[in-house]
């Protein structure tokens, strides 16, 4: 890609990284031993309500951005990019989740999932992405049966009746998903809608960027999602409720407006401390859990720590452990496609 294209999507990039960032924030959080103030608890539930919206709305958007004059994949058949897509998420899905059956299956008395070695297992853990031995892999899988569909809603987008319908149909799987957890199914009902946003408002965000981002529109959604959050939490009752579902969707639409215009900030004003996670976040994703498992282990668990100690080790570890593995992999020139695929490294 040109500078100049690359320089229209720093706002992306800089979202893409506030993403992750929330993820291994999310994923800081220890179990067990630890007491944790109910205000820590309540910010991370904030958190969760729209970090992985924005993953997918950026999925999305990346995927119409990148695509050519016509909707498709810029000289790709749509055979030769599903290949290229299961090559980079489904390699480290499964080869990692099997890698870690057995130590963590060794660990049992120090985590709180249940691993057991069987056949029935092991396929749910592939099959039923939040049963996977990895939980935050639910993701992969979710993401990879969209860019399956994403041949047809390219050529959808491109008529704007179609688009209408189909914007109905996913707000529609979004209030009422499939319950079945196996392919991942009701996450692509509940996740669906914000890829398919992400796609059909690629062009126009990327046209119109400081026309429609600003700091102060930022701060409007900041705030106005916050106060819609705290309504879900405290003042409307009845779990799966329509008008509640409506809720969680617009706080996580106003989340991904108010990160974007920050996103419009840091490209406007030509920062760059977030740019040693370039190339690097899918990697960060990936391997960030193990290495604060490994953190949780030992200092709550075994030693016992206060949850201040613990919490920011774990976010440290999730954000370095990984980075010093890249580091580590390129200085021993290791030279291994599967090991190089399998921890995302491009």
């Amino acid at each position: 890609m040109a500078a100049s294209k690359k320089g229209q999507l720093n706002f992306i990039s800089f979202a893409y990284a506030i993403g992750t960032v929330l993820v291994i924030f999310g994923h800081s959080f220890p179990l067990g031993k630890a007491v944790i103030p109910e205000s820590m608890l309540s910010f991370r539930a904030f958190v969760y309500s729209f970090h992985m919206p924005l993953f997918f709305y950026i999925s999305g958007a990346l995927l119409k951005y990148l695509s050519d004059d016509r909707g498709l994949y810029r000289g790709m058949t749509y055979t030769v990019f599903i290949l290229k897509k299961a090559k980079k998420l489904l390699i480290p899905y499964f080869v990692l989740a099997l890698l870690a059956f057995v130590p963590k299956y060794l660990m049992t008395g120090y985590i709180s999932d249940r691993v057991l070695l069987d056949a029935d297992y092991l396929i749910r853990s592939f099959f039923v992405p939040h049963e996977n031995v990895w939980g935050h892999f639910w993701f992969i899988p979710v993401l990879f049966g969209l860019f399956c569909f994403s041949y047809l809603q390219l050529k959808i987008v491109q008529k704007a009746w179609s688009t209408v319908l189909f914007t109905i149909l996913f707000l529609f799987l979004n209030f009422h998903p499939i319950n079945l957890g196996w392919l991942g199914i009701k996450d692509i009902c509940i996740y669906g809608i914000y890829f398919w946003l992400g796609l059909i408002t690629s062009d126009y965000i990327t046209a119109k960027q400081t026309a429609i981002f600003s700091r102060g529109k930022g701060i409007v959604a900041l705030v106005t999602g916050i106060v819609l959050f705290l309504s879900l939490a405290f003042m409307i009752t009845g779990r799966g409720t329509m008008l509640r579902s409506m809720l969680f969707l617009l706080v996580a639409l106003l989340m991904i407006y108010s990160i974007l215009c920050v996103g419009i900030v840091y490209q406007q004003g030509k920062y760059s401390f977030f740019d040693w996670l370039n190339g690097k976040i899918y990697t960060v994703f990936l391997l960030s859990w193990p290495c604060q498992s490994i953190i949780e282990i030992c200092l709550n668990k075994i030693l016992n720590l206060y949850w201040f100690i613990v919490m920011p080790s774990m976010f440290l570890s999730g954000l370095l452990g990984p980075l010093l593995i890249i580091w580590l992999y390129r200085k021993l020139k290791i030279e291994n496609r599967l090991l190089k695929a399998s921890i995302g490294i491009s």
